[in-house]
């Protein structure tokens, strides 16, 4: 996995969003790792059970994950939410404080307006009993992103670019030739800046 910034940001606001159960909303084109750090972020947040020391001391996270569409209706997003809660309230009685339960709505973008599918969401964001991540190609309402920490994810850099070169299989190295095919995806001013960025051997 390249460490591009776009997943590093999505990581650290994933982790603290998520430990103190501030909404959160991840905002950018497809392709700019939202759903990989999400991933990330349950895969290493297990409590005393996780893979890496430095999450041991964070809570146990639970996914309840949504994938929403264009037919998508406030009850069955509802229906999510009250599903999270009530597992969170047993984990709650049973002095389980180690244990997060947490709501991922992916696609956030798609219900449109007209149904009101997502406004079920606000009680939600006002009254945090559990996690909650919406993921979304393009800006939310004001409703939404005024009750919630948002990450806005612009187009992948040069720099970025080049990091993902770096990590793919059976590349040693980044040479003269990678760095005119990554200029290819640029627009001319991310090319014109990108000699100021910081070079790595």
């Amino acid at each position: 996995i390249a460490r591009i910034s776009s997943l590093q940001e999505n990581l650290f606001c994933g982790v603290v969003c998520q430990e103190t159960k501030i909404p959160l909303i991840i905002t950018g084109p497809p392709g700019c790792s939202k759903t990989l750090s999400v991933n990330l972020v349950g895969d290493n947040m297990k409590g005393n059970q996780s893979p890496s020391p430095m999450f041991r001391n964070f809570k146990n996270i639970h996914r309840f994950h949504y994938q929403c569409s264009e037919l998508s209706t406030a009850n069955e997003i509802q229906t999510v939410f009250e599903s999270a809660v009530h597992t969170q309230r047993r984990f709650n009685g049973a002095k389980m404080v180690g244990e997060r339960c947490t709501v991922v709505l992916d696609e956030g973008g798609l219900p449109t307006e007209r149904k009101h599918a997502m406004k079920v969401v606000h009680f939600y964001m006002d009254h945090p009993e559990v996690s909650c991540v919406i993921l979304t190609n393009h800006t939310l309402d004001s409703a939404k992103t005024n009750r919630a920490v948002q990450v806005y994810l612009s187009d992948t850099s040069f720099h970025d670019l080049l990091q993902l070169a770096r990590g793919c299989p059976l590349i040693g190295q980044i040479n003269a030739n990678m760095e005119k095919e990554a200029e290819k995806y640029m627009p001319a001013p991310e090319i014109r800046s990108k000699k100021a960025r910081p070079t790595h051997p």
